[in-house]
């Protein structure tokens, strides 16, 4: 039994290369700014899930390893996880949210994020910045982690 060919396959309009994803209707979502010295997530797609025993793991690009602990910005797009209009935790996602049933990347296309204060939810991009985490051994999931993050421009 084989892997799968991407952990998050793509349905609607073409996500970008490396992405897995769900999008919406092609020409709904709004474009993502150009972060000047910010981190790509075709970066952070640099990442292979490889078969250890009986689990799926992510193995890493050494680029996207050397950036463990390191100060960074990205722009991306709110997922709330609650209901309320300031959120201290989200997650940071390649494409925007299209179906409250799904989720919009794979693990590869989002960051958990943790802030300083509380954020004003938006569903336009917004760009981060904050201390960055690889997590090789997550047990929800998830690959990457932003703290101390906060709007930057």
């Amino acid at each position: 039994m084989g892997l799968p060919p991407a952990f998050g396959q793509t349905f609607g309009s073409p996500v970008p290369p490396g992405i897995g994803g769900h999008n919406g209707l092609p020409g709904t979502q709004p474009p993502l700014p150009e972060v000047k010295g910010g981190l790509s997530w075709d970066e952070l797609a640099k990442v292979t899930p490889v078969r250890s025993g009986n689990r799926v793991v992510p193995q890493f690009d050494k680029g996207v390893l050397n950036l463990n602990g390191r100060d960074i910005r990205i722009a991306g797009f709110m997922m709330p996880l609650s209901a309320a209009a300031q959120q201290t935790h989200f997650l940071l996602t390649v494409t925007p949210q299209t179906c409250s049933f799904c989720v919009p990347a794979g693990p590869e296309g989002m960051i958990e994020v943790k802030t300083k204060a509380p954020v004003r939810m938006t569903f336009d991009p917004v760009v981060l910045s904050g201390k960055f985490a690889v997590l090789p051994n997550d047990p929800n999931g998830l690959y990457y982690r932003l703290t101390e993050a906060q709007p930057s421009k």
